[in-house]
């Protein structure tokens, strides 16, 4: 089984591969359901960065920047007739930039950059024996002239994905761009919240020394 999320509605199509190991004998089915439960977390940690689902207690990037998106599954390997199919209509869609997170033999960034001219962010996603390393490789080493804009392994590279895609579209969307510039100036301010509280403990503890 494969997933694939998808971004469009206009502004970003999203893309999720996670690939399923699927196993022979009691071994392997037990490592095929580990790889599962492993695919599963893979799915809410994309669904939270990117803004698919709520309640995991972070902000929802695209939501949060009022960019709307939808989903979709595919699979570079066991589905490839589709994948080239969902990437060859981006652009009639009205697709403007494309988010694809895979794991594993990550090959799914690459092969949709191959059929658009559309920039495409690639989000490694953790998981596996190599913890994401190899889905790394996989989707950064791209050949010249089918970039590939790979941003960090999981979690943070799934939020960095959305954040990127908001900074491209604001080049074109003020309204975007001022948005953008609050959400640096809250993170900014957050910092310096925590920095503050900081100080404030080390000088009770002071004081009631």
């Amino acid at each position: 089984m494969s997933l694939l999320g998808a971004i469009n509605l206009g502004d970003i199509f999203v893309l999720v591969f996670i690939g399923l190991f699927l196993g022979l004998g009691f071994v392997m089915i037990r490592m095929a359901y580990r790889q599962h439960k492993q695919d599963q977390q893979q799915v809410k940690d994309v669904a939270e960065a990117l803004g698919w689902e709520h309640g995991y207690g972070d902000e929802m990037v695209l939501d949060r920047f009022g960019i709307p998106y939808v989903t979709r599954i595919t699979s570079a390997h066991r589905t490839p007739e589709r994948t080239v199919e969902i990437a060859r209509s981006l652009e009639s869609d009205g697709v403007q930039v494309v988010i694809v997170g895979a794991g594993l033999a990550a090959h799914l960034a690459g092969v949709v950059a191959s059929y658009t001219t559309l920039p495409v962010i690639g989000v490694p996603m953790d998981g596996g024996p190599l913890s994401g390393v190899d889905a790394l490789h996989s989707t950064v080493q791209m050949p010249s002239g089918i970039p590939v804009a790979t941003v960090a392994i999981g979690k943070h590279g799934a939020r960095n994905a959305g954040v990127l895609a908001a900074e491209i579209l604001a080049i074109a969307t003020p309204e975007l761009k001022e948005k953008l510039s609050a959400y640096r100036r809250e993170r900014g301010d957050a910092v310096a919240a925590k920095d503050r509280e900081l100080a404030d403990r080390k000088k009770t503890a002071t004081e009631g020394d």
